[in-house]
């Protein structure tokens, strides 16, 4: 039975907030974090530790003095926008903001049972709830109940829960008003938004300190700025990641890798990455290669990269306990390993046979891991996959609680430590590859993570099926991981088990060219998953569809400078943006990606049309420049195959997903290239879009840490539509020397050809296209000034 806080006995005002006391056991502390939230701490019974978490910056956010008013039978706690009210009788929170809603109070409040901890709030009648991040299912958690824990779960379906990440945040929204609320326990938790408790929602972990913070909007965007102010943003990552990855368990021996990579570039498929799953290596030791399969890697990675292409490699945490093994050795007389209660090392089976596993929570195990890639990187690997750090085991699923954890110094099990597990592998592999080569940006990626992951991986949504459902899951299941945080986030275009057939492995990759991580990944023993194992005019299709991925680099490298300066997702749900607009609370089937371009994938086999709700304001389709007023849903053409290969009919193949671009969007294009950094950018393609708006434009080397000493350039494109005139005002800060020195425009909205056209009050050449209402003309970068006369018809 849990026992629930009762009576406030007496209180002390403490730096941004307040102590309180509950009897002799339970000790409450409520504090006001710089520009972010409210921190809430329960000890019970006992002092508070010392905070401390994996999952929260080195150097937090901290308390700031506030305004506290005490009334007969509640204080008060004034914070900016928001207020957090501490009842007496009995003890209980509410968080309200200036209107009075109370958007996060406590129903029977904190609970504890036998180390166990709960939280039971009040559901607000029609609130409703996203986050929790990788959930395989709708965006909308509202009434709906999920677990956290870790978990391999090869070929999962819709609903299938837990998966391999845990994100202990969510978001609520009532009535246009949002607010967030992260709960930074680690152990084995349950999350219930009203499926069991209906008029509650209700949390549960299994150890741990009950410790959470509230975060108000009213916005998505402020809720999610503050959050990721807390946990951390994801770095610039190299451009070159960004890029097309094609990967499979497994590619070998040497020559297939080799035929692989000639196979892209002859027919002319963009692609920049090539990953090798664990069959390179040398019985599955990791840090190894399989001489048999591999015998000359460096002059592989070499010559690959003579072509263009970056390797990653797969590491897994598992060490093979093998006496001549020195990583094994290492690890062994180090003490790094995690142990059992005798003090001897954990020993499980995962791919080696026998493994031990490194102690991540150790901080001279990480840097021992992080040093072990020096081998790979010095050879030429460029990234780090890491996989089966859940962590998984074989026979058991994972770890016996038992297991015993460093936890930097303090003492922990493996209960506490599993679900940190991966976060704390990617920490260590990320920090590792920087000490190693300290100018370049690593790329990591993870399947399993913890809140925080962000600062140091991408990750993908692991395992998922050749299946309909599954295409439909990506977009949400992406979604979630970005409105946890987490925006560098990908799938395994075509599915990893099972063989799609040719209109679903289009259908994926479509999706896939809008995720922010693209990569094909399948299984050992599936059909081949190449863009073109699926005939010709399928090639042909899947070949443009990565072309236009390449060529909106530019755009999408912009979106991952807004997330390192907001916390902003890159793949973002329409509530994002439409928050006020009711319609769009349970819209997962559509996404925004970027600023401007909403994506509206076909997820259903045989579909050549499908249903788009274009939100308020002005639509173009962005491949026809049809002008869409929003506030309707329409019925767009969404045709599987738009080409004739055989009578060389190429009209505009990529028509095949429906793409709207709001009104005075300026989004910047690059050239096709078969892979960053082929060609030298000294010119950017802008698509504009008749109307009002601002839009922004990033550029730096793509690959080196320059940018965070001033070299890059921040381009800020603002359009303003009035009546007969359109002007486009760029405006430009920063300094870099290889920035786009031309900017080629295509203004697409124009009826009828304008009567003047105006460069900084100068007369300006242009070019008007009818057929696509289109205005063309060049300028160079700079601040400028563009001013059209449309005219009358």
């Amino acid at each position: 039975m849990y026992q629930y806080i009762g009576d406030l006995t007496h209180y002390r005002e403490i730096t941004g907030g307040i102590e309180a006391a509950a009897g002799p056991e339970h000790t409450l502390r409520v504090e006001y974090l710089e520009d972010t939230g409210f921190r809430v701490r329960y000890a019970s019974p006992g002092p508070f530790s010392k905070l401390f978490s994996n999952a929260t910056l080195e150097n937090p956010p901290q308390p700031k003095s506030i305004r506290v008013r005490d009334h007969d039978n509640f204080i008060v706690l004034q914070a900016g926008d928001a207020e957090a009210i501490i009842h007496k009788t009995p003890l209980r929170l509410t968080f309200r903001d200036p209107s009075g809603f109370e958007f996060h109070k406590d129903s029977f409040g904190a609970a504890f049972r036998e180390g166990k901890v709960a939280h039971f709030t009040h559901k607000p009648p029609q609130a409703v709830y996203y986050g929790l991040g990788e959930k395989a299912g709708g965006l909308n958690r509202t009434n709906r109940a999920f677990t956290n824990w870790n978990t391999d779960m090869p070929g999962y379906g819709k609903h299938e829960d837990p998966l391999y990440k845990t994100f202990p945040f969510y978001i609520g929204l009532q009535g246009g008003t949002a607010w967030g609320v992260f709960y930074d326990n680690p152990f084995k938790t349950d999350f219930d938004f009203g499926a069991r408790l209906k008029d509650h929602a209700g949390y549960y972990a299994d150890g741990g300190e009950l410790r959470y913070y509230v975060f108000y909007g009213p916005g998505i965007k402020r809720v999610l700025q503050c959050y990721t102010g807390l946990t951390g943003r994801t770095p610039l990552p190299p451009l070159w990641s960004l890029g097309y990855h094609q990967s499979r368990w497994s590619y070998y021996p040497e020559h297939e890798v080799r035929l692989l990579a000639e196979e892209f570039r002859q027919r002319s498929i963009p692609c920049d990455a090539l990953h090798l799953d664990i069959d390179y290596m040398d019985g599955y030791r990791v840090f190894t290669w399989d001489e048999r399969h591999f015998p000359h890697p460096r002059k592989m990675l070499s010559d690959l990269k003579d072509k263009g292409f970056k390797v990653v490699v797969l590491v897994d945490p598992g060490v093979k306990t093998d006496p001549d093994y020195p990583v094994y050795r290492e690890g062994l007389q180090s003490g790094f390993f995690a142990t059992l209660p005798d003090g001897s090392p954990y020993r499980g089976e995962v791919w080696p046979g026998e493994t031990c596993f490194p102690d991540f929570s150790h901080p001279g195990a990480r840097i021992w891991w992080g040093n072990r890639h020096r081998m790979l990187i010095d050879q030429g690997v460029r990234g780090i996959w890491t996989d089966m750090n859940e962590p998984a085991v074989f026979g058991g699923k994972t770890m016996p609680d038992i297991v015993l954890f460093h936890n930097e110094g303090r003492g922990g099990g493996h209960a506490e430590m599993h679900n940190q597990y991966g976060l704390l592998m990617a920490k260590a592999t990320y920090e590792g590859l920087v000490d190693i080569r300290s100018d370049e940006r690593p790329f990591v990626l993870t399947r399993a993570a913890y809140a925080g992951v962000q600062r140091y991986s991408s990750v993908w949504t692991g395992d998922n099926s050749a299946t309909w459902d599954d295409v439909g899951l990506a977009p949400p299941m992406l979604m979630g991981l970005g409105l946890a945080g987490v925006p560098f986030a990908g799938y395994d275009i075509g599915g990893f088990t099972g063989t799609p057939d040719g209109e679903m492995y289009l259908r994926s990759l479509q999706i896939g060219a809008f995720a922010p991580f693209m990569r094909t990944h399948t299984a050992f023993d599936t059909g081949r998953q190449e863009p073109w194992s699926y005939g010709k005019e399928y090639e042909h299709i899947n070949r443009e569809i990565i072309r236009f991925r390449y060529r909106l680099l530019p755009y999408l490298y912009t979106a991952f400078y807004q997330h390192t300066q907001t916390g902003s997702p890159v793949m973002r749900p329409l509530v994002w943006e439409f928050q006020d607009d009711e319609q769009v609370y349970d819209m997962d089937d559509q996404f925004l990606f970027g600023d401007h371009l909403m994506v509206a994938p076909v997820v259903k086999k045989g579909s050549e049309q499908r249903t788009v709700y274009l939100p308020r304001g002005t639509w173009y389709n962005f491949f026809t420049g049809e002008r869409v007023q929003g506030g309707q849903t329409i019925t767009v053409k969404a045709p599987l195959i738009t080409v004739d290969i055989f009578n060389k009919v190429y009209d505009q193949p990529l028509r095949g997903i429906p793409v709207f671009v709001r009104a005075g969007a300026a989004i910047a294009m690059g050239e096709v290239q078969q892979y960053t950094g082929e060609k030298e950018t000294t010119a950017l393609d802008l698509k504009l879009f008749d109307g009002s708006s601002r839009s922004l434009l990033y550029e730096d080397d793509g690959h080196s840490f320059h940018y965070e000493k001033g070299a890059f350039r921040l381009t800020t494109i603002e359009t303003r539509s009035a009546g007969r005139y359109l002007e486009i005002e760029t405006r430009q800060t920063g300094a870099f020397e290889k920035a786009a020195g031309l900017f080629r425009a295509a203004i697409t909205g124009l009826t009828h050809p304008p009567a003047t056209v105006t460069l900084n009050g100068e007369a300006c050449p242009f070019l008007y296209e009818p057929a696509g209402k289109t205005l063309r003309l060049d300028f160079f970068a700079g601040a400028h000034l563009l001013r059209i006369d449309k005219g009358t018809a």
